[in-house]
């Protein structure tokens, strides 16, 4: 025997024997029968026996017909050779034909040699039943019980788990060997058969529907697409295929040497698909069972002629293939081939006769992929090549019609999943689709690959060979109980030759065996369903979008080794693909899965757990590789970064719900691995690194980070798929850190940040986002305006408060303070959260505030009380020293300012501020005196335009105590400050004098000058009203001229009005006449109304005379005086017998004259009185008239402005005069515009409108009243002179209030009083104008009170006169 023979005979073992007995559903439990042939009983074979640990039968030497079978071969091979076939189909035909020609006695012939060539060693097992009689087996003595079954159940169908062996009465367990059995003595076993199964009586069974009916229904269940060029890829793949082709194919080939004419319509145009793979036995024989795959006797073999492969009846009815020596034609409608034949068959060997002369039949075959002639005429073709002729007629199978617009859609249809076809697939690496056009033009439209990783072209090899190390271990029970994984790098080309695109997709695809052991339901319903517990994950590794993962749009799907159909069912939301042993629906479109009404159904459960128990595992293995590549290749160019790889992990929030199980499982395992990539490159656990959801700022997050890498932490950044599988698996002790602010608080207390300003405020930022102000106590984060950071603290002191400035309260307002402010150049959503921290509940919880009014105060307060500490009322201010640290003139003006806005009703917050400066804030001066707010203020401003003050006044105001003001600034604009800086007002004045002692105050003003006290004396004379107060200082001022003798310089001499009288500004008095009581005189305006006013006794002449003469009388005046007094008296007699008749009585009584004997006597001592002479002198008549009229020399002018006119004091205080360019005011009483008369003797004012514009705009209201009133037009708005013609009187009502101090008349008017006037005038207007020989017409106008225009005043009365001339009367 030569050797090649031994090989040959090995291959052929290792091939096809442990195969057939799985499926046989032998196990290991079989015993192997051959005969003594050199080649079976060889070395190299026997070894081979003794590695498999097979159970090989011991075969007789010398025993050639100890089988029978060969002998009924031979008569049978003689028999079909005398006939000699034409093809496949005549030879089965003819076959069958001469096998039941064959005498029975050949069978029982044969079956008596083999008895007597029994071989003396072998034991005979007869097996009795009542229905199937009596069967005898001859088996080794190692056979067991199972096995004699297993002989029963071949011939009689009866199922093994039905059968029940008794021997001696006893039922025998399938483990029984029959070695054990055997009696001395006798080589025979006799065993009784029980089964439930094996009864007599007549034929009984189902039936199948027709074979079309049966395809129909096929094709219902499983619709047409793409996915029928899948389950052809599909049964390449099962038959060991490395390439696939599919090709439209448009020519016509002809029609005359055909197996039949009505083979005609399936010569056009067809859809060819070629595999490099060649047909065994057991294709050729399950393309033919339509009713059931083949995969129950081989699970690695996963559509392989089954269900699947009829769905190309949706394309044809006449599907044909052309594999290794043999061409085979199906037709479900047995109409071409004759009555019931659903096909033929042509061998090429021996049915080469019939294949020439059928030219036109075979011709389709031919010039496809490499099929020539030759290939036909060698005898072998060593591919597959499918052809469909397209459907183009209804058919009973089918009404749907093919043509070249469906096939290619088919091809579009494979194209929008083609790059993913090959992932899973371990034999095919390679599709493509065709066209050949009608003219035999071949073009390839598509082309996708799958090829290896060019850095390890082992890789994959190697990976699936341990897999199908770890399948045949399943298979044939070993145990394992974990999950076998490989992986490897798959890159997948797709080349688009229509659009000219090429695409490249690289994938890390790891599949995992699941042990036997792992699960033992999972392995019960293996061995059941006889599937293999295989799983496969695909990660992309190409990168096209990393934000939205491993590429844009990227959808994981499900895959049963090819995808599903496209569609919500295939859809797994995860970022993976994965591919699986899974049970399938009957129309291989999804995975089953179990419902209500299908709970217990083995697939759908075997689903499941292939889902918790092996795809968990594979996944972990598939994260950890790639880290590892990354790792072991992180400077080659591997397409995955250490990032990259969290695209790998599920998302639980996407994921459908029937994949959920997966990932309890795998991150149970996954998250105790170092699968987290820290910022700091390196690989660490959960629970080792802090993980980083800053986004919100580029600079904020970056200075965090190395914030916190520097205080040795690890952190990591992760999407958010990795983030929410964070939160949802990892719990207890070791929840995840993130980078939080309470986090980054806590680590800043424990280690003090020591990088730049700019860091530190990115970091305040950061602390601040969640609003946990509580907790910033004690982080030196807060930055000041003096470039430091201070720490965060809860005191509440004012000392230690830090305040934020504002737009209501800007930092320049609080000068030297920058230590005590927050900077002002933070961001405004960093002063926004501070703010919030200074108001948290309500309370501050750190010493950070808000500036209120109040707080404004304390720190204005503080930096004036820092500058001028000293209590001074006036204190020097040089606005901008720096050395002195004065602040500046913009300082005050902004406080000011703020005082207006923030504190307009009250001030008292400042008071003993020096805020008030002496002189306006110009540049050019610079020194300034500072007054302070104080109450009661001295400070009195003078109005040098309206009211101007004497020099020699304002010297006497100051020695007063007075702080005088010419001219306030543009800033001092508050309306309080009337309570500080008052109007230089008589009354101000005594209020000021006031608060020191009235003896100091006297003091201080006996030593005025002469010319000092008369204009103190004019200026207090101006007082419209006197309190007791001030009626008590004035009492005590020395300045009012006493009635006397003047000093030695002719000064007049000064004296109080304290017990004092005063001399009627009418009364005389003699001069120079030193009087015995204070008298004081009346000679100016002044004195008389101060006098008035103080209701001091006022003395006539003739009082005075006589207080005079009573004083002559007690001898008070020597005789010099007395003379004067009586020369005085003499001549002013007229005047004082006028005044007072007494004065005659007096005088004549008084001795005042003087003899030579020096004795004085009375004037009646020397003269007769009755003299005429004398009466002439003391009697005379007056003869002047007394209050006589201006107007006497104008006799037209009745009563212009003489006494007439003042009877309007009847109703007015105030009269006011409008006429061409002047106004005159009248004031008698010298309280409405006091400040503004000058000359009290002459109590009123003229303003010249040509000349004094200036006080319309001064005063506009108070000229206001004018305005439109009988077309009078005052400019108010701009300087011009005006000239109003005509006259305008204005006479303002007396009001209660004003008749109350009126010194002309009590009597007021109200509005019943007002019309009372109306309604005189009305009755009696008419008088008035009777016998006036101009005024012609009257007219009484009324204006509303809400009428704010007096031109649209109502006509109440209306008087007209007309005068009718006599002479007209007569017609003269």
């Amino acid at each position: 025997m030569k050797p090649r023979w031994n090989s040959l005979y090995r291959e052929i073992l290792d091939g096809n024997l442990l195969q057939s007995a799985q499926d046989l559903r032998l196990g290991r439990r079989f015993t192997f029968q051959q005969d003594n042939d050199p080649k079976h009983t060889a070395k190299t074979i026997q070894e081979w026996h003794r590695d498999k640990s097979l159970n090989v039968l011991e075969w007789p030497s010398q025993t050639p017909d100890l089988n029978p079978i060969e002998h009924l071969w031979r008569d049978l091979k003689i028999a079909v050779q005398r006939r000699s076939p034409s093809n496949l189909t005549a030879l089965e035909r003819i076959c069958r034909e001469e096998w039941e020609k064959l005498p029975k006695n050949k069978h029982e012939n044969g079956f008596e040699v083999m008895a007597n060539c029994r071989d003396p060693w072998l034991p005979w097992v007869t097996v009795r039943h009542e229905y199937i009689g009596q069967k005898a087996y001859q088996v080794p003595h190692s056979a067991a019980v199972r096995d004699v079954k297993q002989l029963i159940y071949e011939e009689t169908d009866l199922p093994v788990i039905e059968q029940q062996l008794v021997h001696n009465g006893k039922v025998l367990y399938d483990k029984v060997q029959i070695g054990t059995l055997v009696p001395t003595g006798s080589p025979e076993v006799c065993m009784t058969l029980e089964g439930s199964g094996l009864k007599g009586g007549g034929r009984f069974g189902q039936t199948t529907p027709p074979l079309v009916e049966f395809l129909k229904d096929i094709l219902r269940r499983y619709p047409e697409g793409g996915q029928i060029l899948k389950e052809l890829i599909q049964n390449a793949e099962d038959a060991g295929a490395t390439e696939v082709k599919f090709m439209f194919d448009e020519t016509e080939y002809g029609v005359e040497s055909l197996w039949s004419h009505d083979m005609a319509q399936y010569q056009g145009m067809a859809l060819y698909v070629y595999n490099d793979a060649v047909f065994t036995t057991e294709d050729w024989n399950g393309i033919q069972e339509i009713a059931r795959s083949r995969k129950r006797e081989d699970p690695l073999k996963v559509g392989r002629f089954g269900i699947g492969f009829n769905s190309v009846y949706h394309i044809t009815d006449v599907p044909s293939i052309f594999s290794g020596e043999q061409i085979g034609m199906l037709d479900p409608h047995q109409t071409l081939f004759g009555a019931n034949e659903s096909g033929q068959c042509w061998n090429l060997k021996t049915d080469m006769k019939e294949i020439t002369e059928l030219t036109d039949q075979f011709a389709p075959y031919i010039g496809l992929f490499g099929n020539s002639g030759k290939t036909i005429k060698d005898g072998s073709f060593s591919g597959t090549l499918f052809r469909f002729p397209l459907r183009i007629k209804p058919s009973q199978l089918s009404a749907n019609i093919y043509n070249k617009e469906k096939v290619l859609e088919l091809f579009e249809s494979f194209k929008a999943d083609a790059d993913t076809v090959l992932l899973f697939l371990k034999s095919v690496q390679k599709v493509s689709l065709h066209v050949r056009e009608s003219d035999g033009t071949e073009r390839k439209l598509f082309q996708v690959t799958a090829g290896e990783n060019p850095e390890d072209k082992l890789e994959r090899p190697n990976s699936l060979k341990t897999l199908g190390l770890a399948t045949d271990s399943y298979s044939n029970g070993v145990p394992s109980g974990t999950v076998t994984c490989a992986t490897y790098q798959v890159n997948i080309e797709t080349q688009d030759e229509t659009a000219k695109e090429t695409q490249r997709t690289t994938w890390l695809v790891c599949n995992g065996v699941g042990g036997r052991g792992l699960c033992s339901d999972l392995d019960s319903l293996a061995d059941d369903l006889k599937f293999i517990p295989t799983i496969g994950i695909a990660l992309p590794l190409t990168r096209i979008d990393e934000d939205k993962g491993a590429t844009s749009g990227f959808l994981g799907r499900a895959f049963c080794f090819l995808p599903l159909p496209p569609g919500e069912e295939s859809l797994t939301g995860l970022p993976v693909h994965v591919s699986g042993f899974f049970g399938l629906t009957d129309n291989r479109r999804s995975i089953k899965w179990r419902e209500v009404d299908q709970w217990r159904d083995p697939a759908a459960l075997w689903n499941e757990l292939l889902i918790v128990t092996v795809i968990p595992r594979a996944y972990f293995t598939l994260i950890m590789e790639a880290i590892k590549r990354i790792l072991t290749k992180k400077d080659e160019d591997f397409p995955l970064s250490p990032r990259d790889t969290y695209r790998a992990w599920p998302d639980p929030n996407r994921i459908k719900p029937r994949w959920k199980p997966i990932l309890e499982p795998l991150f149970h395992d996954l998250l105790q691995q170092q699968v987290i990539y820290s910022l700091t490159n390196s690989w660490i656990q959960v629970d080792e690194a802090v993980f980083s959801e800053l986004d919100t700022d580029v600079d904020i997050t970056e200075t965090v980070i190395s914030y916190l890498q520097s205080s040795g932490m690890q952190v990591a950044r992760v999407p958010g798929a990795v983030d929410a599988v964070l939160n949802m698996y990892v719990t207890g002790p070791a929840s995840v850190k993130k980078v939080t602010p309470p986090l980054v608080r806590q680590v800043i207390r424990k280690t003090k940040h020591k990088g730049s300003s700019q860091e530190k405020l990115l970091l305040l930022e950061f602390v601040l986002s969640d609003n946990g102000y509580s907790d910033l106590i004690g982080l030196e984060l807060l930055p000041l305006q003096d470039e430091t950071f201070s720490a965060f603290s809860s005191s509440v002191s004012d000392k230690d408060a830090v305040y934020i400035a504002s737009e209501e309260y800007p930092r320049s307002l609080y000068p030297g303070l920058e230590g005590r402010f927050i900077l002002e150049g933070i961001k405004p959503s960093v002063m926004s959260s501070l703010k919030d921290a200074a108001k948290s509940r309500g309370r501050p919880c750190t010493q950070v505030q808000v500036l209120t009014p109040e707080r404004s105060a304390r720190l204005i307060k503080e930096i004036l009380s820092t500058v001028w500490p000293t209590r001074d009322f006036t204190v020097q201010w040089d606005p901008g020293n720096r050395e002195k640290k004065h602040p500046t003139r913009s300082w005050l003006k902004m406080v000011w300012k703020h005082l207006y806005i923030n504190f307009t009703d009250d001030l008292s917050t400042f008071e003993d501020m020096p805020l008030i400066p002496n002189v306006p804030l110009v540049e050019s001066v610079d020194s300034i005196e500072l007054h302070r707010l104080k109450t009661p203020s001295p400070i009195i401003i003078v109005d040098e335009e309206e009211a101007p003050l004497s020099e020699s006044l304002l010297e006497i105001m100051k020695k007063l105590g007075v702080v005088v003001m010419r001219k306030l600034d543009l800033c001092l604009q508050h309306p309080l400050l009337k309570n500080y800086i008052h109007p230089s007002s008589p009354s101000m004045l005594l209020q000021i004098m006031d608060r020191s002692s009235t003896q100091r105050v006297a003091s201080l003003v006996l030593s005025f000058s002469s010319k000092q006290k008369v204009a103190l004396r004019d200026f207090l004379a101006g007082l419209s009203d006197i309190t007791e107060k001030e009626k008590r200082i004035l009492l005590e001022l020395t300045i009012f001229e006493k009635v006397g003798p003047c000093s030695e310089k002719g000064i007049p001499t000064y004296t109080s009005l304290r017990g004092a009288r005063a001399l009627h500004h009418t009364a005389k008095c003699p001069p120079d006449v030193k009087l015995s009581i204070n008298v004081v005189g009346c000679s100016d305006e002044a004195s008389i109304r101060l006098i008035k006013m103080l209701n001091v006794e006022q003395l006539k002449t003739t009082e005075c005379l006589k207080m005079v003469v009573q004083d002559m009388e007690k001898g008070f005046y020597s005789k010099e005086d007395i003379t004067k007094i009586m020369l005085w008296a003499l001549k002013h007699l007229s005047f004082l017998k006028n005044e007072n008749k007494a004065v005659i009585g007096w005088l004549s009584a008084l001795k005042f004259i003087h003899t030579f004997a020096g004795k004085s006597v009375a004037a009646t001592d020397l003269f007769d009185p009755e003299l005429e002479i004398l009466l002439n002198l003391f009697y005379m008549e007056e003869k002047n008239r007394l209050g006589g009229s201006m107007k006497r020399c104008e006799a037209d002018k009745v009563g212009k402005f003489g006494l007439g006119f003042n009877s309007v004091y009847h109703i007015t205080d105030i009269p006011i005069i409008m006429s061409r360019e002047f106004m005159i005011m009248f004031d008698p009483n010298i309280n409405h515009i006091s400040k503004h008369i000058r000359d009290r003797s002459n109590p009123g004012i003229k303003i010249n409108w040509s000349k004094q514009q200036k006080r319309l705009r001064k005063f506009p209201n108070q000229f206001k009243p004018f305005i439109n009133v009988f077309n009078c037009q005052l400019p108010l708005a701009q300087e011009s002179p005006y000239k109003y013609d005509g006259t305008l009187f204005r006479l303002p009502f007396r009001t209660e209030q004003e008749a109350s101090v009126s010194e002309i008349s009590s009597v007021y008017y109200n509005t019943p009083d007002i019309y009372s006037l109306v309604d005189e005038f009305s009755i009696c207007g008419h008088r008035l104008i009777l016998f006036t020989q101009h005024v012609g017409s009257m007219v009484l106008k009324y204006l509303k009170y809400e009428e704010p225009n007096p031109a649209a005043a109502q006509d109440v009365v209306t008087i007209n006169k007309s005068v009718w001339s006599s002479k007209a009367a007569y017609g003269l």
